[in-house]
């Protein structure tokens, strides 16, 4: 990532435009990172996901995708914030964990493994909580 920000520097500063086969061939990487990232994480990781719903994945998915957008949706809502801000803000905390924090625990020398499950778990999560979390909003009318 840091290498990236390094190479977009010059581009940024200088006012380079970017167009033609170069430009489309950068569209399709950035639209193949996240299924080549949880590919690849499945792929290294077989047959050890399978402590997923164990204590420690299930209760981090459940502050990632639960409590966390709950107490920010409760705390926006009482600051006033309503429409797209509110959404927003609730959509960006209910998203599943990035699939780039398991290249980061493995070069740290972490829980590669915990990663890859609260990543599972929260990336099939997410998919109830943030429906549950748009329907709750627009029952309200707050979006």
């Amino acid at each position: 990532m840091i290498l990236a920000l390094l190479l977009v520097v010059p581009f940024q500063w200088g006012e380079l435009k970017v167009s033609g086969p170069l430009l489309t061939a950068g569209e399709w990487l950035a639209r193949m990172t996240l299924p080549l990232a949880l590919l690849g994480i499945g792929g290294s990781l077989s047959g050890q996901l399978k402590g997923a719903f164990a204590s420690v994945p299930l209760q981090a998915t459940v502050l990632k995708l639960l409590v966390l957008p709950g107490l920010i949706m409760a705390l926006a809502v009482a600051a006033g914030f309503r429409g797209a801000e509110l959404g927003v803000l609730v959509l960006m905390f209910s998203s599943p964990t990035a699939a780039a924090s398991f290249a980061m625990a493995k070069a740290m020398g972490r829980d590669a493994i915990l990663t890859a499950q609260v990543i599972a778990l929260s990336t099939l999560g997410s998919l109830f909580t943030i429906s549950a979390f748009l329907y709750i909003l627009f029952y309200y009318a707050l979006i």
